[in-house]
Parts: structure tokens; sequence; C-alpha cells
């Protein structure tokens, strides 16, 4: 369920129109749930594999790269860690995606 944030403000009496017992001139932010819209279908079953490679897949060659980049441009002489972990967590997620658009 998403929440959709709103503004009320009192007036000078601290009133609103459906309540007395507010502070006056404040203002208060107002959460509603409401669901989420609807993402619509995808225009062909190439459509849905050109996504997941671009998002899912993208994002953990984003890291590789990065990985490469660092490894490439760093003077440093104190080791740093070669993101294994964080490649590892991206790889978990995208499993885990996986597992739920096809199971």
């Amino acid at each position: 369920m998403l929440q959709r944030v709103g503004e009320i403000t009192t007036d000078h009496a601290g009133t609103i129109a459906t309540s007395s017992a507010l502070e006056p001139n404040s203002t208060f932010i107002v959460c509603v749930d409401e669901a989420p819209p609807a993402a619509g279908a995808m225009p062909s079953r190439h459509a849905i594999v050109d996504w997941i490679d671009q998002c899912v897949l993208g994002d953990l060659r984003t890291v590789i790269a990065g990985i490469d980049a660092f490894h490439r441009t760093s003077a440093t002489t104190r080791p740093l860690g070669g993101c294994n972990f964080l490649l590892a967590a991206g790889c978990c997620m995208a499993l885990e995606y996986f597992g739920q658009v096809y199971g």
C-alpha cells in the first residue's frame, strides 16, 4: 500500500472542516493509504526481457564497472574491499526479484 502525503492547515481558531481540537495556525501532514497505480501490460515478451536486462542486470553491470574503475584509478596504498559484498547482495536481490517474477 502506498501512502500519499498531503497537508492541512488550521485557521486562526485552530479548526479544520472535521475537527476543532487542533493547535491554532498550525500545519499538519496527513498520510492517506492509496492503492498503487497499475503498471500496465508490457507490449511483448521481448520488452520484458529488455527491461530486466537494462534495469536489474544493468545495475549489477554498473557495480562491476565501478569496481573496475576504482581499481584502474586508485592510487591509495590502504587496501580497500573489492565491493564483493555489494556485488553479492545485488546478485541475491536480483535472484529474489526473478523468483517473484517467475514464481
